[in-house]
């Protein structure tokens, strides 16, 4: 039950409290922690891997369904008696489930933390599943299904998403009607009997809360689970072809999709400062050039998705039908103009953006609990705030143009959808 691993350190010699720590328990379960005493609430997010990649062909949907049922009871509670609980310790709760992993996320009190992990814990290992809700769960991921129906742009994106990443890891998290409705309690069951194990969970925590005591804590609820071994990722079988959808609608809807490099892999952030400057906020080049000079739709933009092994920039833009061949025709025009590089002014611009984020992450504790599993996951570290902030000020035009020169964007997708294109 005991750590084999654990370590800390201090995130600046001026500031004397807060620190960094690391717990990894025998069975491969890991705790990260920010303590931060001068906050008043806590927050941790626990990772499992039990994503969506993991739905067998014909049953998308089998980790969001497994989600849905874990949160219908725990131990001893029933789904109402479990609810009540978390209303009265005051917890603010979402659910984030991607291609890769299930998280579950908490904000509460300080002194509330310890009744939160203990009916997380639960959660985690001792899931009702009640099988007698299986059909009122089953209604409730049917009406998130019939939301992304009504919404063209999500569907247009998630034609661009399994295109570019494959069925497996691009397939929408929420499933398909198919799916939902053709999966059973004991797929749910064993679904989670297989994938949900102490040695694919991280337990990140920021905010006022004591290391040592919560360290403990987490030795005598989570100590004794066993580990499993760990399934082997499907393979990422892709059909990057473009391709037009016929939708009765006056606006046509555009998605233009390249690689880039993925996450915090080398010269990422420089590739990823220039596709920011493209199409990221409301004085990029997109927005200036497709909505401000030409008037041809009220939003466009670009933002990246990184996946573990693979990683996309993506433009959107919506426009009249009328304008969709000269709005494709602007922004293919303005991606390739990328490559010839990013002026001081431009890159000055992005900095401050991104220096505002950053310092707006650290006065929550929710998103240093998410930002700690992410470093974690990706580098088997946690980066400092001073890290990452140099990382980005010690970009130069040079260096990003440089990257930028030797990365254009190649074969590039395009995915419409509209009466005509």
């Amino acid at each position: 039950m005991g750590g084999v691993h654990e370590s800390k350190k201090t995130k600046n010699a001026q500031r004397t409290v807060p620190l960094i720590h690391q717990l990894t328990l025998s069975n491969g379960f890991t705790l990260l922690g920010e303590v931060l005493p001068h906050f008043r609430s806590v927050s941790f997010s626990f990772w499992t891997g039990l994503g969506s990649v993991w739905d067998p062909v014909g049953k998308y949907g089998m980790a969001a369904f497994v989600c849905e049922m874990m949160l219908r009871g725990a131990g001893d509670l029933s789904n109402r008696q479990f609810l009540e609980a978390i209303d009265r310790i005051g917890i603010d709760r979402t659910e984030s489930l991607t291609a890769s992993t299930l998280e579950f996320r908490a904000s509460m009190l300080a002194e509330n933390l310890e009744a939160a992990l203990d009916l997380y814990a639960d959660l985690l290992r001792r899931p009702v599943l009640p099988r007698e809700q299986m059909e009122d769960g089953r209604q409730v991921l049917l009406q998130e299904i019939s939301f992304c129906e009504d919404n063209p742009e999500g569907r247009l994106g998630q034609v661009m998403s399994e295109r570019f990443f494959g069925p497996a890891w691009g397939h929408d998290e929420d499933g398909n009607r198919e799916g939902i409705e053709s999966i059973s309690w004991e797929e749910v069951r064993a679904q989670y009997d297989a994938l949900m194990m102490p040695n694919q969970c991280v337990l990140a925590v920021a905010g006022s809360f004591d290391w040592e005591k919560t360290a403990e804590k987490v030795r005598r609820l989570f100590g004794d689970w066993e580990p499993k071994t760990k399934p082997e990722l499907p393979p990422n079988e892709t059909r990057r072809e473009s391709l037009h959808t016929p939708f009765d609608s006056p606006q046509t809807h555009i998605e233009l999709g390249w690689e880039i490099t993925p996450l915090l892999e080398p010269n990422w952030r420089a590739e990823w400062a220039g596709i920011s400057i493209l199409g990221g906020g409301m004085n990029s080049r997109l927005f200036n050039e497709v909505r401000e000079k030409r008037g041809f739709c009220y939003d466009v933009g670009a933002h990246c998705v990184s996946l573990h092994h693979a990683a996309g920039a993506f433009c959107t833009a919506s426009c009249r039908e009328e304008n969709a061949r000269e709005t494709l025709d602007v922004i293919r025009s303005e991606i390739e103009r990328l490559q010839e590089g990013v002026t001081e002014e431009e890159l000055r611009a992005y900095k401050a953006r991104h220096r505002m984020a950053l310092v707006m992450e650290q006065e929550s504790s929710l998103s240093l609990a998410t930002g700690l599993i992410t470093d974690w996951k990706r580098l088997g570290r946690v980066r400092t705030f001073e890290e990452i902030s140099a990382e980005v000020q010690s970009l130069t035009v040079e260096k990003v143009n440089d990257v930028l020169r030797r990365k254009p964007a190649r074969n590039i997708l395009v995915c419409t959808q509209g009466r005509n294109f």
